[in-house]
């Protein structure tokens, strides 16, 4: 199945002739597919090849968090939306995409409704996969 990326790709064009960074967002899986993240990131580093821009990797963190915390809820009751876990997850991987700063650096942060451990092993796991799979080559 091909999927259309003009509009991603003109996108990109036009926010690097505004000098902005274009981060492109593969979302996470709905929950129970096992193959949704990495075909919605290989999309993205097709659009990248095309025009250059960062891709934060997303739905393969999402997968390894899934893997590792299978009892943490990461999607909302409906199977497709965040829960709050998937939210932050989502949202420390933007932080060090976006600031170069490392997320498990980051202190526990009392004002969250998830434990120290939790957003500690969370922190490590956005650091991990922004490692593995760099979002910017640039």
């Amino acid at each position: 199945k091909k999927y259309p990326t003009d509009a991603a790709e003109n996108w990109i064009r036009i926010l690097k002739h505004q000098q902005s960074t274009p981060i492109l967002f593969p979302e996470h899986p709905q929950r129970g597919s096992l193959s949704e993240a990495k075909y919605v990131h290989d999309i993205h580093l097709a659009i990248k090849e095309k025009q250059l821009a960062c891709v934060a990797p997303i739905g393969l963190g999402w997968d390894q968090v899934i893997a590792s915390m299978p009892e943490l809820p990461m999607h909302a009751l409906d199977g497709n939306h965040a829960a709050y876990a998937g939210s932050f997850f989502t949202a420390l991987v933007f932080y060090q995409v976006i600031t170069g700063e490392l997320a498990d650096a980051l202190p526990y942060m009392a004002q969250i409704p998830l434990t120290e451990s939790v957003q500690a092993q969370l922190g490590e796991m956005a650091s991990q996969i922004l490692d593995t799979h760099q979002a910017c080559d640039y």
